[in-house]
């Protein structure tokens, strides 16, 4: 028992200093791109970032990114270049939606009351449904342009690829399986891109959005994994706000009410913060009271 903690403590010692070689590679790399290009630097900076993937190693942290201004955030953590870029897509105004738990009891009462017949709610003063121009005012995404559709592809060698291509790293085999990414590993990526160069912005700026779809746009019952095959939509960064991703949403909506409405259903998928926000917008009294107002009730 004896020998085999000290081969555990021993092992543990190695990695420790496995990890301290990979941060000072990648803090002495990082600062001979800073000061100056060279093709050996470009080698080592190619090998540095496929590390990741063969290996399952993690570069070191950068600091927090924030592509909205916030009054108690630091003004050093806002980047004017990711931020510019995300809205060049139109993808920044739903950042300001946030993400919403803890409804199930509205998210229930709502289910008992829709029709998979009509695709309205129906309540006691007739029949409602969210429509494109609500889900266009609350998201703030493209309702018109091209459909959001394309080929799908779950291979390894596909997955690699456009991983390589659009995130700049290289998945490791526990980071996808059956045609999913772990969103854990594309956070990653993109909390650990510097942003430096016009390539990186745009590798950061595609990983934000594939997290955006994953939790607002088209979440699914999955808490860990998203499908790859939105992936391809991502490819041409100059394209990506020529879709009509709310026209896409809204129906995802449909669809995942009719599905909950049936008896044998026990969780609902799909944009549950869209329907919150508009049962909120065009219900009041069910709206949640913001904690400066609970002194005044």
């Amino acid at each position: 028992m004896v020998a085999v903690v000290m081969v555990v403590r021993k092992g543990r010692v190695r990695r420790m200093k496995k990890s301290e070689k990979l941060k000072g590679d990648w803090e002495r790399v990082r600062r001979g791109r800073e000061g100056g290009k060279s093709e050996k630097l470009e080698e080592d900076w190619g090998r540095m970032r496929r590390r990741k993937g063969r290996r399952g190693g993690c570069p070191p942290a950068v600091a927090n990114r924030n592509l909205l201004h916030r009054k108690l955030d630091p003004p050093d953590t806002f980047n004017e270049v990711a931020a510019a870029a995300l809205e060049f897509t139109r993808f920044q105004h739903i950042l300001r939606v946030g993400e919403m738990r803890g409804r199930s009891a509205l998210l229930s009462a709502l289910v008992e009351r829709w029709r998979p017949e009509t695709h309205t709610f129906h309540l006691p003063v007739g029949e409602v449904i969210v429509t494109l121009e609500d889900a266009s005012y609350i998201l703030g995404l493209p309702i018109s342009g091209e459909a959001v559709t394309g080929r799908l592809d779950s291979s390894h060698q596909f997955l690699v690829a456009k991983c390589i291509a659009y995130f700049g790293w290289e998945p490791g085999p526990q980071d996808h399986a059956l045609g999913k990414f772990n969103i854990a590993w594309v956070r990653r990526c993109r909390d650990t891109e510097p942003c430096d160069t016009q390539e990186s912005v745009e590798w950061y700026v595609r990983a934000h959005i594939f997290c955006v779809l994953r939790t607002v746009v088209f979440p699914d019952k999955s808490t860990t994994s998203f499908n790859s095959k939105f992936l391809p939509l991502l490819w041409n960064f100059h394209r990506i706000s020529a879709y009509s991703w709310e026209a896409a949403s809204l129906p995802h909506l449909y669809r995942s009410l009719c599905c909950a409405s049936r008896y044998n259903c026990k969780k609902m998928d799909g944009p549950q913060i869209l329907l919150f926000v508009w049962v909120w917008e065009r219900m009041p009294l069910l709206a949640p009271i913001p904690r400066n107002q609970l002194g005044d009730q």
